[in-house]
């Protein structure tokens, strides 16, 4: 019996330190993507983003003028539900960069492509349970801030 209580309290330790891991922390250090041009981007989470709930940023980067067109078109919705697909079609012409933020939290990373190629358009979208496209294109990929409020998110620099 105390062998059972010894093995639960063990596997309770570790998936708390596990949990904790995987949300989201206020960090002051950038985290390092890959290799190529570098630009930072904070993601900052209200409070209540997503009506409480983490919210899944994806940092799309596309270099061919078809996924430029289709990415345009889609909401966040579709865009979570079908990105393997996406990644899969247009396989070295498309970078992704994913982060869950936990309400409340900042992350500050280093947005780098994995080639010194600009790409065509870069796009964020944002996973909220709310309808919306949830989705920003970026004309010129520059330092900036994402900011994950309740409905909807918005991108300044």
């Amino acid at each position: 019996m105390n062998s059972i209580r010894t093995h639960c309290l063990i596997w309770t330790s570790i998936c708390i330190t596990l949990w904790t891991l995987a949300c989201a922390t206020k960090t002051t250090e950038p985290t390092q993507i890959t290799t190529g041009k570098v630009q930072q981007v904070a993601i900052d989470a209200d409070s209540n983003p997503n009506m409480g709930s983490p919210v899944v940023v994806d940092i799309v980067s596309a270099y061919d003028g078809q996924l430029v067109k289709v990415l345009e078109s889609i909401p966040a919705s579709e865009w979570f539900s079908s990105k393997t697909k996406y990644i899969e079609q247009f396989k070295g012409k498309i970078f992704v960069i994913s982060r869950e933020i936990a309400p409340g939290n900042q992350i500050q990373l280093e947005y780098t492509t994995e080639t010194e190629e600009k790409p065509i358009a870069t796009f964020v979208f944002a996973a909220y349970d709310s309808p919306g496209d949830h989705r920003v294109k970026l004309e010129k990929f520059k330092p900036l801030i994402i900011k994950l409020q309740e409905r909807e998110f918005v991108v300044s620099d």
